[in-house]
């Protein structure tokens, strides 16, 4: 969970397409620039509907495969979001989405968020709140899913991807904060 969007590029950083520029192909070349990739990444294919284990747009060279970068961004603005996928180990297991395939959502501000089981489930990444009370950190939430700290702090809001999660009045009088208590993924 992170930001891929660099400030500025005085220093060299590279930077994801603005909105205005943000089409699939444009999108797919910048990420792979982003990251160590063997081969030649191929921007144009797609998946359309979920997951399919045949069109890697691009290998690291540390054996994950990224898939369904071909496609443009959903919405536009803040909001906007290219869906993605990840197996995080590559061809070394069953490459089968919820077990080593994971969803993101690459938001068009650069944030990037897990989506659908990856974020639901304590089973991929168990995640609690804490705010200080002044005196000390107090739990608000314990061992609870990524989506429902994220919300739930007020980390993100939005309601396509939080749902009834709704940011806790604690958070509005101090600063919540996302403890990530494991990242676990099943490995057979």
């Amino acid at each position: 969970v992170g930001e891929l969007v660099a400030q500025g590029n005085d220093s060299g950083a590279k930077e994801l397409p603005s909105v205005a520029d943000s089409g699939n192909i444009g999108f797919c070349n910048r990420l792979s620039d982003l990251y160590n990739t063997t081969g030649t990444p191929d921007c144009t294919k797609t998946t359309t509907s979920g997951f399919s284990a045949t069109n890697a747009n691009f290998i690291t060279t540390n054996g994950m495969r990224f898939y369904n970068l071909g496609t443009n961004a959903i919405g536009s603005g803040a909001t906007g979001y290219f869906t993605i996928y990840v197996d995080i180990d590559g061809s070394k297991r069953t490459s089968t989405e919820n077990v080593d395939v994971l969803q993101f959502r690459i938001y068009l501000s650069g944030l990037v968020l897990p989506y659908d089981n990856a974020s639901t489930s304590t089973s991929y990444l168990s995640t609690s709140v804490r705010y200080w009370n002044g005196t000390a950190y107090a739990w608000l939430k314990n061992s609870v899913s990524y989506k429902e700290s994220v919300c739930v702090s007020g980390q993100f809001i939005d309601a396509g991807y939080c749902g009834s999660y709704t940011k806790d009045s604690l958070c509005d009088t101090n600063v919540c904060e996302i403890v990530i208590n494991k990242p676990k993924f099943l490995f057979f």
